[in-house]
Parts: structure tokens; sequence; C-alpha cells
């Protein structure tokens, strides 16, 4: 029982990271967006760096959910 509920922790922070990451992105490209029709070189440096970034943590995230997903006898 106490494996579940901190693989149930595990699972909502997992969300919150996925949603923060989400919004930050959101954000950004509405401000390449709004500068349109010629973005600023550095907003989309950093769109760039902020994609990367996110991509890069996608795998670690994707294993969390499945070693949850074995524990939970969902696979």
């Amino acid at each position: 029982m106490e494996k579940r509920i901190g693989r149930s922790e595990q699972l909502t922070e997992i969300t919150a990271q996925a949603t923060a990451r989400f919004s930050q992105l959101s954000t950004l490209l509405i401000r390449v967006a709004e500068s349109q029709p010629v973005a600023n070189q550095d907003l989309l440096r950093l769109l760039d760096e902020r994609i990367d970034t996110i991509a890069n943590r996608i795998p670690a995230l994707a294993r969390s959910i499945e070693e949850i997903k074995i524990d939970w006898n969902l696979l």
C-alpha cells in the first residue's frame, strides 16, 4: 500500500512537470506569434532551447510512467 501511495505521488509530480513545461512552451509560442512577421532571434533561440530541454526530459518521464504501470500491474 505504501509503495502505491509513493507511486501515486510520483505520478502527480510527473503531471505537474509536464503541465509546467507545456505552459512554458505555450507562453513562448504566443510570444513568437505576437512578434510576427519577424520573430526576435533571441526569442527563437530561447524557444529552441526549451524544446531541447523538454525533449531530453521526456524519456525519463516515460520510463517513470512505465515503472508505475508495472508496479500497478497495468502492463
